[in-house]
């Protein structure tokens, strides 16, 4: 029973964070969200 839990928790975790739109980040996902945050200020924590 716990493996079931623990199964369905990572498949909504995975869609809230690669998969769901939020409004709060311009409707884009939590992943791209963070990967376009991390690509444009990369080049600011080498200054």
């Amino acid at each position: 029973m716990l493996t079931e839990v623990e199964f369905a928790l990572m498949e909504w975790c995975y869609w809230y964070n690669n998969a769901r739109l939020h409004s709060r980040l311009d409707y884009q996902i939590s992943a791209e969200y963070e990967a376009a945050y991390y690509s444009q200020n990369h080049h600011a924590d080498r200054r």
